[in-house]
């Protein structure tokens, strides 16, 4: 997908997921960009979307929440996530390994769209 220029409503909620310590839902990120033009959620969502089909920011299912992707400049990025359960800070690694193995098991009569992949534990932290 060609990258779009991006709208002021996407720059405040890159901004904001930049900043963020955690991962956010549409909610959260609403109420931190009230000061913004940012009004409902559906202009939260619209442009989410955006900057997810531009690899700018990854959805973490479990969660229901968004985190700004940490290598911007890959262009063929295959993300996995660990999340840990206590405090849910989120570390995006590398998993390009994963998506072969997803196609591996889903056979030849199968098309893999996407894999994610979500780990859970505990930071060190949470763990001390």
């Amino acid at each position: 997908m060609s990258a779009r220029p991006l709208s002021d409503n996407d720059r405040v909620i890159l901004t904001t997921l930049d900043g963020a310590q955690r991962p956010l839902s549409a909610y959260d990120i609403l109420e931190k960009a009230r000061s913004s033009s940012i009004r409902a959620p559906t202009q939260i969502y619209r442009s989410l979307e955006k900057l997810e089909g531009q690899g700018l920011v990854h959805r973490i299912e479990a969660l229901s929440a968004f985190i700004a992707c940490s290598d911007r400049h890959e262009t063929d990025h295959k993300p996995g996530f660990v999340i840990c359960r206590g405090c849910r800070t989120v570390r995006e690694f590398e998993a390009a390994q994963i998506h072969d193995l997803a196609r591996e098991a889903a056979g030849p009569q199968f098309s893999v769209d996407a894999v994610s992949l979500e780990i859970f534990g505990q930071c060190e932290s949470c763990r001390g």
